[in-house]
């Protein structure tokens, strides 16, 4: 029971953070690779003012939350948006925004490297939730354990029905069809790409802050790993699905916990991966993948 729960756990971390990646995706048509670095440099600044004010957790969630989402609008004002201006081709387009959230990315990514030396780093003992635990049917639940379940079955839960049961949802998914046709109908594609990216983002800054406290500490490579199976998670769980997304941390999770029950922790990458390949190969849409028909 006690490696259910850490499954549970691992689900939430990784389902936040591709919940992110996968909105833009799925929405925008942008692919973001500087998700990773959000996530990083949304955590660093929370370790900052920690170290400089003592101020409570959920201050500090609060601050990630809101520079996760803006470096995340900035990026889409100084690249993502003069790139969709500049092309007209819709796969160059794409191309060429994924290129440039690279180099976004890699350049947030040094500021933090350069500022920590690549020592990790974590917030301070009186920003960090409390040490306690409670024990149920033998299981042992820590607060920040806790805190990341919760935060993983409340912002699934909020996502969808932004999504799905919204008037900025069903704006959102009238683009994800057909940009043109939304741009017809009054949609402000415009105004919809800065609210979903400020989202995507936000979730990055939730994400590194509960981990940091989780963990103890991140490092300024941190978002990479977690920017790869996030990747790997949308994929499986079909772009544009937030339930696919919900299922597929589910998936990847429970592939990895059971690799460390039954097998050694050095095989959960390449086991888990492995599992992932063998599944897309028999369908590679996905599992919530929805049709698209073209008509001439």
């Amino acid at each position: 029971m006690q490696q259910v729960l850490n499954g549970v756990v691992l689900w939430s971390i990784y389902s936040i953070f591709a919940l992110g990646l996968g909105l833009a995706w799925g929405s925008l048509k942008l692919l973001n690779l500087a998700q990773g670095a959000i996530f990083v440099f949304s955590g660093f600044v929370a370790y900052l003012v920690s170290q400089a004010v003592a101020l409570p957790f959920w201050m500090l969630l609060l601050i990630s939350l809101v520079v996760g989402g803006l470096i995340s609008v900035l990026l889409d004002a100084i690249l993502f948006r003069p790139i969709k201006s500049h092309t007209k081709s819709e796969n160059e387009r794409e191309l060429l925004m994924m290129i440039g959230s690279i180099g976004g990315g890699a350049a947030i990514a040094t500021i933090v490297g350069n500022s920590t030396l690549g020592i990790p780093f974590g917030l301070s003992g009186a920003s960090q939730l409390p040490n306690g635990s409670i024990q149920i049917a033998g299981v042992t639940l820590s607060v920040a354990q806790a805190s990341l379940i919760i935060a993983g079955v409340v912002i699934s839960g909020l996502l969808w029905y932004w999504v799905h049961g919204t008037q900025g949802g069903r704006a959102l998914r009238a683009i994800a069809a057909d940009e043109e046709i939304s741009h017809l109908m009054g949609i402000n594609a415009n105004r919809q790409s800065m609210v979903t990216l400020f989202v995507s983002g936000a979730l990055a800054g939730v994400g590194s802050l509960l981990l940091m406290n989780y963990t103890g500490a991140l490092s300024s490579d941190s978002g990479d790993s977690l920017m790869l199976k996030a990747f790997a998670i949308v994929i499986l769980g079909g772009i544009g699905s937030i339930p696919g997304v919900i299922l597929g941390a589910a998936i990847l999770a429970g592939s990895e916990t059971l690799v460390v029950v039954f097998g050694s922790g050095q095989w959960v990458d390449a086991a888990s991966f492995v599992f992932i390949m063998i599944f897309i190969l028999f369908r590679p849409q996905g599992i919530f993948a929805s049709g698209k028909v073209d008509r001439v």
